[in-house]
């Protein structure tokens, strides 16, 4: 069995990874809440979805910026990079300046609250036109 072990280092990984997860649980069964399991499924399917939609939404902006066509200006998709990174620098800003206090009290609600909204934000992204 051990010699298993010495010829896959991925089998080997997974079965440390088990016995650390597992000695952590049997030392803190009072430090987790018993609604920390089907938290962490649903956070587990949001990051999932999340994963995909942003993938999908990524290669939609890429089509949409031009890459693939013959005619698209290298300009154009500077320019329509850098319009979206600083959108989203300046709105940062702003929600901090209104709730950056807020944050600390109420955590894992604005948690919650940011998944859903880069969820939407991926969503829109995917199906807006080019």
């Amino acid at each position: 069995m051990r010699e298993a072990f010495a010829k896959n280092p991925i089998l080997t990984c997974v079965c440390t990874h088990t016995r650390i997860c597992a000695r952590a649980r049997a030392q803190t069964p009072q430090s987790v809440s018993d609604d920390y399991l089907p938290y962490q499924i649903w956070d587990t399917a949001q990051a999932f979805c999340s994963t995909v939609t942003g993938m999908l939404a990524a290669k939609a902006m890429l089509t949409g910026m031009g890459v693939g066509n013959d005619t698209a200006s290298v300009g154009a998709a500077l320019w329509q990079a850098t319009v979206r990174r600083n959108i989203g620098k300046v709105a940062r800003i702003a929600f901090v300046t209104f709730k950056g206090a807020d944050l600390d009290d109420n955590a894992k609600s604005w948690r919650i609250v940011a998944d859903v909204l880069n969820d939407l934000a991926l969503a829109i992204e995917l199906v807006s036109p080019a």
